[in-house]
């Protein structure tokens, strides 16, 4: 819209209001901004549409990638069966804070 409406007022300018004898050059130089404010948004909108071409096709890509993987590779026995066995303990400070509300309960209390 953008586009249509700055080359449209530009060519009004021009038909209706330049070369006259009495045409102040403001009208000149508004209709001048107006077709290089068109032809900036007709170029923006061209690298937008070949942006939006370039993602959608690296977009396809990816998804086919994806596709050809999940396809051809079974995933039913990539990993082995959880060994329960040899279980790691979660951490030295795993429940440490609760000794410390003991703690502080005992000695508030002590004191009294």
């Amino acid at each position: 819209m953008t586009v249509v409406t700055c080359f449209s007022l530009a060519v009004m300018l021009y038909t209706m209001v330049a070369f006259r004898a009495d045409t102040h050059w403001v009208v000149y130089l508004t209709a001048g901004l107006l077709i290089a404010m068109g032809c900036w948004h007709t170029q923006t909108l061209w690298r937008s549409i070949l942006l939006k071409r370039h993602f959608n096709k690296q977009l396809r890509e990816s998804v086919d990638a994806v596709g050809e993987y999940s396809d051809s590779t079974p995933t039913g026995n990539l990993l082995d069966q959880a060994n329960f066995e040899n279980i790691v303990p979660p951490s030295v400070t795993d429940r440490t804070t609760r000794h410390l509300d003991e703690t502080k309960l005992r000695s508030s209390q002590s004191e009294h």
